[in-house]
Protein backbone atom coordinates (compact mmCIF):
# COMPACT_ATOMS: atom_id res chain seq x y z
CA UNK A 1 0.00 0.00 0.00
CA UNK A 2 2.71 2.49 0.74
CA UNK A 3 4.49 1.85 -2.53
CA UNK A 4 1.11 2.49 -4.00
CA UNK A 5 1.53 5.71 -2.34
CA UNK A 6 4.85 6.59 -2.98
CA UNK A 7 4.47 5.87 -6.79
CA UNK A 8 1.04 8.83 -6.87
CA UNK A 9 4.07 11.90 -6.13
CA UNK A 10 0.88 13.32 -4.90
CA UNK A 11 1.03 16.87 -3.22
CA UNK A 12 -0.94 15.33 -0.08
CA UNK A 13 -2.88 12.12 0.76
CA UNK A 14 -6.17 12.97 2.92
CA UNK A 15 -7.00 9.86 5.28
CA UNK A 16 -10.63 10.61 6.42
CA UNK A 17 -9.99 8.51 9.45
CA UNK A 18 -6.92 7.59 11.75
CA UNK A 19 -7.60 3.78 11.62
CA UNK A 20 -6.84 4.03 7.77
CA UNK A 21 -4.04 5.73 8.25
CA UNK A 22 -0.48 4.29 7.14
CA UNK A 23 2.46 6.12 7.47
CA UNK A 24 3.85 7.87 4.16
CA UNK A 25 7.12 9.30 4.24
CA UNK A 26 8.22 12.47 2.45
CA UNK A 27 4.80 13.27 1.40
CA UNK A 28 2.30 15.59 2.99
CA UNK A 29 -0.59 14.27 5.04
CA UNK A 30 -3.64 15.04 6.25
CA UNK A 31 -5.62 12.99 8.42
CA UNK A 32 -9.33 12.71 10.37
CA UNK A 33 -9.79 12.41 14.05
CA UNK A 34 -13.32 11.54 14.96
CA UNK A 35 -12.38 11.94 18.19
CA UNK A 36 -10.28 10.72 21.52
CA UNK A 37 -12.94 8.48 23.17
CA UNK A 38 -10.51 5.40 22.97
CA UNK A 39 -8.08 7.38 25.08
CA UNK A 40 -10.44 8.63 27.29
CA UNK A 41 -12.29 5.49 28.22
CA UNK A 42 -9.96 3.05 27.13
CA UNK A 43 -11.61 0.85 29.36
CA UNK A 44 -14.73 0.78 27.18
CA UNK A 45 -13.22 0.60 23.89
CA UNK A 46 -9.90 -1.09 23.69
CA UNK A 47 -9.52 -2.67 27.13
CA UNK A 48 -6.71 -5.40 26.22
CA UNK A 49 -3.39 -3.84 26.75
CA UNK A 50 -2.17 -4.91 23.35
CA UNK A 51 -4.58 -3.50 21.12
CA UNK A 52 -4.64 -0.24 23.29
CA UNK A 53 -0.75 0.14 22.51
CA UNK A 54 -1.46 -0.73 18.96
CA UNK A 55 -3.92 1.81 18.59
CA UNK A 56 -2.03 4.36 20.54
CA UNK A 57 1.44 3.91 17.99
CA UNK A 58 -1.14 4.12 15.30
CA UNK A 59 -2.65 7.50 16.75
CA UNK A 60 0.59 8.86 17.47
CA UNK A 61 2.13 8.34 13.89
CA UNK A 62 -0.77 9.75 12.31
CA UNK A 63 -1.16 12.50 14.61
CA UNK A 64 2.52 13.34 14.29
CA UNK A 65 2.65 13.33 10.19
CA UNK A 66 -0.39 15.09 9.66
CA UNK A 67 0.21 18.82 8.58
CA UNK A 68 -3.48 19.34 9.40
CA UNK A 69 -5.71 17.33 11.52
CA UNK A 70 -9.19 17.34 10.68
CA UNK A 71 -11.92 16.69 13.18
CA UNK A 72 -16.04 16.82 13.05
CA UNK A 73 -16.94 19.11 16.12
CA UNK A 74 -14.92 21.89 18.59
CA UNK A 75 -15.60 19.04 21.23
CA UNK A 76 -13.69 16.74 19.92
CA UNK A 77 -11.22 19.24 18.91
CA UNK A 78 -10.29 20.73 22.28
CA UNK A 79 -10.04 16.50 23.35
CA UNK A 80 -7.35 16.25 20.48
CA UNK A 81 -5.91 19.35 22.41
CA UNK A 82 -6.52 18.59 25.71
CA UNK A 83 -5.84 14.55 25.22
CA UNK A 84 -3.93 14.05 22.18
CA UNK A 85 -1.62 17.22 23.13
CA UNK A 86 -2.09 18.03 19.41
CA UNK A 87 -1.17 21.99 18.66
CA UNK A 88 -4.39 24.24 18.22
CA UNK A 89 -2.92 25.58 15.06
CA UNK A 90 -3.10 22.26 13.54
CA UNK A 91 -6.82 21.02 13.94
CA UNK A 92 -9.85 22.35 11.40
CA UNK A 93 -13.23 21.66 12.55
CA UNK A 94 -15.87 20.38 9.86
CA UNK A 95 -18.71 19.07 10.62
CA UNK A 96 -20.51 16.17 9.04
CA UNK A 97 -23.83 16.39 8.25
CA UNK A 98 -26.81 13.88 7.26
CA UNK A 99 -27.36 12.76 3.23
CA UNK A 100 -29.91 14.82 1.87
CA UNK A 101 -32.04 11.32 1.54
CA UNK A 102 -32.72 11.66 5.31
CA UNK A 103 -35.72 14.20 5.06
CA UNK A 104 -39.14 14.38 6.48
CA UNK A 105 -41.68 11.77 5.28
CA UNK A 106 -43.76 13.22 2.08
CA UNK A 107 -47.01 12.38 4.01
CA UNK A 108 -46.85 13.41 7.34
CA UNK A 109 -48.81 10.48 9.80
CA UNK A 110 -47.53 7.78 8.25
CA UNK A 111 -47.06 3.74 9.66
CA UNK A 112 -44.47 2.03 10.98
CA UNK A 113 -42.88 0.15 8.31
CA UNK A 114 -43.77 -3.82 7.90
CA UNK A 115 -40.36 -4.64 7.90
CA UNK A 116 -40.44 -4.44 11.56
CA UNK A 117 -41.66 -7.63 12.82
CA UNK A 118 -42.89 -7.54 16.30
CA UNK A 119 -42.73 -4.28 16.32
CA UNK A 120 -44.85 -3.57 13.52
CA UNK A 121 -47.87 -1.11 13.52
CA UNK A 122 -46.09 0.28 17.53
CA UNK A 123 -45.03 3.21 18.57
CA UNK A 124 -41.58 2.61 18.69
CA UNK A 125 -38.03 4.56 19.87
CA UNK A 126 -34.85 4.21 18.10
CA UNK A 127 -31.28 3.77 18.36
CA UNK A 128 -28.72 3.55 15.58
CA UNK A 129 -25.20 2.51 15.51
CA UNK A 130 -22.60 0.30 16.99
CA UNK A 131 -22.45 -1.71 20.04
CA UNK A 132 -19.47 -0.56 22.41
CA UNK A 133 -20.11 -0.53 25.67
CA UNK A 134 -19.52 3.48 25.52
CA UNK A 135 -22.86 3.65 24.03
CA UNK A 136 -24.67 2.62 27.10
CA UNK A 137 -27.35 0.38 25.43
CA UNK A 138 -27.80 -2.12 28.29
CA UNK A 139 -28.92 1.41 30.53
CA UNK A 140 -31.25 2.19 27.35
CA UNK A 141 -32.82 -1.31 26.99
CA UNK A 142 -33.51 -1.06 30.84
CA UNK A 143 -34.56 2.53 30.68
CA UNK A 144 -36.79 1.13 27.98
CA UNK A 145 -38.28 -1.89 29.46
CA UNK A 146 -40.10 0.35 32.70
CA UNK A 147 -41.48 2.62 30.17
CA UNK A 148 -42.69 -0.05 28.43
CA UNK A 149 -44.39 -1.27 31.87
CA UNK A 150 -46.42 2.00 31.10
CA UNK A 151 -47.23 2.24 28.13
CA UNK A 152 -48.11 -1.78 26.15
CA UNK A 153 -47.98 -0.14 22.75
CA UNK A 154 -44.50 1.42 22.88
CA UNK A 155 -41.31 -0.64 21.28
CA UNK A 156 -37.49 -0.45 20.93
CA UNK A 157 -35.57 -0.78 18.00
CA UNK A 158 -31.70 -0.82 18.02
CA UNK A 159 -30.22 -0.51 14.14
CA UNK A 160 -26.75 -1.69 14.30
CA UNK A 161 -24.64 -4.55 12.98
CA UNK A 162 -23.79 -6.44 15.98
CA UNK A 163 -21.16 -8.41 14.16
CA UNK A 164 -19.17 -5.62 12.47
CA UNK A 165 -17.23 -3.20 15.51
CA UNK A 166 -13.88 -2.70 15.09
CA UNK A 167 -13.39 -1.88 18.41
CA UNK A 168 -14.52 -3.51 21.60
CA UNK A 169 -18.51 -4.76 21.38
CA UNK A 170 -21.17 -5.19 24.02
CA UNK A 171 -23.31 -6.97 21.95
CA UNK A 172 -23.58 -9.78 23.82
CA UNK A 173 -24.64 -8.19 27.34
CA UNK A 174 -27.01 -6.19 25.28
CA UNK A 175 -28.90 -9.37 24.06
CA UNK A 176 -28.63 -10.64 27.77
CA UNK A 177 -30.35 -7.70 28.93
CA UNK A 178 -33.07 -7.76 26.04
CA UNK A 179 -33.75 -11.34 27.45
CA UNK A 180 -33.63 -10.62 31.14
CA UNK A 181 -36.33 -7.68 30.40
CA UNK A 182 -40.17 -8.27 30.97
CA UNK A 183 -40.88 -6.48 28.00
CA UNK A 184 -38.48 -8.48 25.54
CA UNK A 185 -40.91 -9.31 22.74
CA UNK A 186 -40.71 -5.37 22.53
CA UNK A 187 -37.36 -5.19 21.77
CA UNK A 188 -36.14 -5.56 18.01
CA UNK A 189 -32.01 -5.37 16.74
CA UNK A 190 -32.50 -5.22 13.20
CA UNK A 191 -28.85 -6.28 12.53
CA UNK A 192 -27.66 -4.10 9.37
CA UNK A 193 -30.14 -1.80 7.31
CA UNK A 194 -29.56 -0.02 3.85
CA UNK A 195 -30.48 3.50 3.49
CA UNK A 196 -33.75 3.31 2.09
CA UNK A 197 -35.06 1.39 5.34
CA UNK A 198 -32.89 3.52 7.78
CA UNK A 199 -34.57 7.07 6.49
CA UNK A 200 -38.00 5.09 7.29
CA UNK A 201 -36.88 3.98 10.29
CA UNK A 202 -35.95 7.68 11.57
CA UNK A 203 -39.04 9.09 9.91
CA UNK A 204 -41.88 6.63 12.15
CA UNK A 205 -40.18 6.76 15.34
CA UNK A 206 -40.88 8.68 18.13
CA UNK A 207 -37.55 9.64 18.68
CA UNK A 208 -34.27 8.90 18.26
CA UNK A 209 -31.92 7.69 21.36
CA UNK A 210 -28.39 8.57 21.81
CA UNK A 211 -27.27 8.41 25.58
CA UNK A 212 -23.60 7.30 25.14
CA UNK A 213 -21.08 8.44 27.62
CA UNK A 214 -19.18 10.44 24.84
CA UNK A 215 -19.49 11.23 21.19
CA UNK A 216 -16.98 12.73 18.53
CA UNK A 217 -19.85 14.17 16.46
CA UNK A 218 -22.88 12.06 16.49
CA UNK A 219 -24.06 11.33 12.96
CA UNK A 220 -27.71 9.75 14.16
CA UNK A 221 -28.42 12.94 15.46
CA UNK A 222 -27.89 15.21 12.50
CA UNK A 223 -29.83 12.18 10.45
CA UNK A 224 -32.48 11.86 12.50
CA UNK A 225 -33.12 15.36 13.03
CA UNK A 226 -33.08 15.95 9.01
CA UNK A 227 -36.16 13.53 9.23
CA UNK A 228 -38.17 15.41 11.45
CA UNK A 229 -37.60 13.39 14.48
CA UNK A 230 -36.56 14.37 18.10
CA UNK A 231 -33.68 13.40 19.81
CA UNK A 232 -32.92 12.07 23.06
CA UNK A 233 -29.41 12.59 23.97
CA UNK A 234 -26.82 12.82 26.70
CA UNK A 235 -25.72 16.19 27.73
CA UNK A 236 -22.24 15.87 26.42
CA UNK A 237 -20.70 18.66 24.76
CA UNK A 238 -20.63 17.11 21.38
CA UNK A 239 -23.91 16.44 21.40
CA UNK A 240 -24.81 19.87 22.43
CA UNK A 241 -22.91 21.20 19.71
CA UNK A 242 -24.67 19.07 17.35
CA UNK A 243 -28.38 19.02 18.79
CA UNK A 244 -28.88 22.86 20.00
CA UNK A 245 -32.21 23.44 20.93
CA UNK A 246 -33.38 20.28 19.29
CA UNK A 247 -31.60 17.77 21.81
CA UNK A 248 -33.58 16.52 25.00
CA UNK A 249 -30.78 16.68 27.12
CA UNK A 250 -30.02 13.92 29.95
CA UNK A 251 -27.02 12.72 32.49
CA UNK A 252 -26.65 8.88 30.22
CA UNK A 253 -25.66 7.05 34.08
CA UNK A 254 -29.05 7.56 35.33
CA UNK A 255 -31.63 5.31 33.82
CA UNK A 256 -34.74 7.22 35.81
CA UNK A 257 -33.70 10.39 33.21
CA UNK A 258 -33.60 8.29 30.25
CA UNK A 259 -37.48 6.77 31.12
CA UNK A 260 -38.30 9.99 31.73
CA UNK A 261 -37.01 11.78 28.63
CA UNK A 262 -39.06 8.92 26.88
CA UNK A 263 -42.07 9.06 28.61
CA UNK A 264 -42.35 13.12 28.12
CA UNK A 265 -41.86 12.10 24.26
CA UNK A 266 -44.48 9.83 23.65
CA UNK A 267 -46.89 12.18 26.15
CA UNK A 268 -46.41 15.47 25.42
CA UNK A 269 -46.94 16.12 21.65
CA UNK A 270 -46.36 20.13 22.20
CA UNK A 271 -42.83 19.61 23.80
CA UNK A 272 -42.19 16.89 20.90
CA UNK A 273 -43.17 19.26 18.01
CA UNK A 274 -41.15 22.60 19.57
CA UNK A 275 -37.84 19.85 18.97
CA UNK A 276 -38.66 18.48 15.45
CA UNK A 277 -38.99 22.21 14.07
CA UNK A 278 -36.03 22.99 15.91
CA UNK A 279 -34.25 20.08 14.37
CA UNK A 280 -35.26 20.80 11.06
CA UNK A 281 -33.95 24.29 11.27
CA UNK A 282 -30.63 22.98 12.93
CA UNK A 283 -30.29 20.14 10.03
CA UNK A 284 -30.47 22.57 7.23
CA UNK A 285 -26.96 24.76 8.65
CA UNK A 286 -25.33 21.78 7.44
CA UNK A 287 -24.36 19.70 4.09
CA UNK A 288 -21.96 17.55 3.28
CA UNK A 289 -21.55 19.89 0.04
CA UNK A 290 -20.29 22.58 2.64
CA UNK A 291 -18.24 19.87 4.48
CA UNK A 292 -16.25 18.91 1.53
CA UNK A 293 -15.69 21.97 0.40
CA UNK A 294 -13.93 22.85 3.79
CA UNK A 295 -12.08 19.31 2.98
CA UNK A 296 -10.65 20.92 -0.22
CA UNK A 297 -9.87 23.76 1.40
CA UNK A 298 -7.39 22.55 3.90
CA UNK A 299 -5.86 19.85 0.95
CA UNK A 300 -5.36 23.17 -0.94
CA UNK A 301 -3.88 24.72 2.63
CA UNK A 302 -2.07 21.76 2.58
CA UNK A 303 -0.71 21.50 -0.52
CA UNK A 304 0.46 24.97 -1.71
Amino acid sequence: MMRGFMRTRADVIFFPATYSFVPVPFTRVVVTAHDAIAERMPDLVVPRRSDRWRWAAKQHLALRQAKVVVTVSSAARDDLVDVLHVPPSRVRVVAEAAHPRFKPPAVSGGTTPTSLGPVDGRPYFLYVGGFSPHKNLVALVRAFDRVADRDPTVALVLAGDIEDDPFLSSASDVQHAIAGARNRHRVRITGYVDDAELVSLYQHAVASVLVSFGEGFGLPVAESMACGTPVIVSDEPALRENAGDAGYYLDPRDTSEIEAAMVDLLTDRSARDRRVAAGLLRSRERSWAHSAECVLSVLEEVAR
